[in-house]
């Protein structure tokens, strides 16, 4: 390790987060993850709460491209010692500040436990004086996204009701039920009506609890909306620029988030900041 990569993990390590973790998560791959996780960042800055969003998909990171934001420096850049982190953190809409990643990161998809703690480190180091993290996390169940997992105060498990989405939605429960950690909070998204995902929640539970001994726990849930795909391919978020159910449903889950987590600091909303996004 160079001399200035030295320095920099040395300040990295002596860096504790306060704010509460909270990991989207999804085994399966396209089942929403980062809509969910850019959305819940943006509509918990816009309450007035100062929240951090990390891009900690060590394979396809884009949460920079969802919001249409131009990186200059990345997580990685930071934890290699390329750079200083609050060099790579991103000013995003109602004072959002996002810690972009790289698509394609070699370092990330392999990351050892050194690399793991320096990134954790990193993360720790941009919260400093932020109230809430936000991480989306990559596909699979791969060292990053199961650390990520296992470090946060709260972890979201989003899937479809196709079966191998809730296939591998329990492969992820299971691997944490037997790292002792609690089970992920489920989110069912795409979902035909509120009835459709609550029965396959239930069944969800109830193999869980069969095979587990305790229940996968429900967070919410999605209806597929046009609207929501719209979101994605225009990069225009709907917590920015939606309204109707997609909206309400979407700060039905930050409120779902608030109620699990401690209580966090709330400053003014931040409505103003939001005004040369809206263009």
């Amino acid at each position: 390790m160079k001399p200035h990569e030295a320095q920099q993990a040395e300040g990295l390590r002596a860096v504790t987060a306060h704010a509460p973790w909270v990991a989207v998560t999804g085994a399966k791959g396209g089942v929403g993850k980062t809509l969910v996780a850019v959305n819940l960042a943006l509509l918990l800055a816009r309450s007035g709460y100062r929240t951090l969003l990390v891009d900690l998909d060590p394979g396809c990171g884009n949460v920079d491209v969802h919001l249409r934001l131009q990186r200059r420096a990345t997580l990685d850049d930071a934890v290699s010692g390329l750079c200083k982190v609050r060099e790579a953190i991103l000013d995003g809409p109602f004072g959002l500040r996002v810690l972009g990643g790289r698509s394609g990161s070699l370092a990330m998809c392999d990351a050892d436990e050194t690399v793991l703690q320096r990134t954790f480190a990193a993360v720790a180091l941009a919260a400093e004086d932020c109230d809430v993290v936000v991480c989306d996390t990559g596909a699979g169940l791969g060292a990053l996204s199961i650390a990520t997992a296992e470090r946060a105060d709260l972890v979201v498990a989003i899937a479809t009701a196709d079966p191998s989405a809730m296939t591998d939605a329990y492969a992820q429960c299971k691997l944490l039920h037997l790292r002792g950690r609690p089970l992920p909070r489920l989110l069912i998204n795409g979902a035909s009506s509120r009835d459709d995902a609550m029965t396959t929640a239930g069944r969800f539970a109830s193999v869980c609890r069969k095979f587990l001994g305790q229940d996968g726990p429900m967070f919410g849930w999605l209806r597929r909306d046009p609207a929501l795909e719209r979101s994605t391919m225009e990069q225009r978020p709907v917590a920015l620029h939606g309204h109707g159910t997609a909206l309400e449903e979407l700060r039905a889950l930050a409120a779902a988030l608030l109620s699990a987590l401690p209580t966090l600091p709330r400053r003014a909303a931040r409505e103003a900041i939001a005004v040369r996004y809206a263009e």
